[in-house]
């Protein structure tokens, strides 16, 4: 696997292969997800201050808030990919 990063706002950047699962934050059990995962220290906050507008949840188990929407960062690693891919 490649470790491709992708911007997760102007500041933060996650490895694209890492990410398991996009979630919008509004629903209860998003919440409780979010609760859970800073009670036991795996919560990180990448959204500057602003906004959280999706959940990223990565295989290493953490979770990560961003300020991007979630087709915003589904768009961003779908580009990825196809560069990849293009390169190849």
């Amino acid at each position: 696997l490649r470790k491709t990063p992708i911007s997760s706002d102007a500041k933060h950047y996650v490895n694209s292969d890492l990410i398991s699962v996009i979630l919008k934050p509004d629903s209860s059990p998003v919440k409780r997800l979010k609760q859970l995962a800073e009670e036991k220290g795996i919560l990180l906050n990448a959204s500057s201050g602003h906004k959280t507008r999706s959940v990223l949840v990565l295989s290493t188990g953490q979770v990560v808030l961003t300020a991007l929407q979630s087709s915003a960062v589904k768009k961003r690693i779908y580009d990825l990919e196809e560069l990849v891919r293009q390169n190849l």
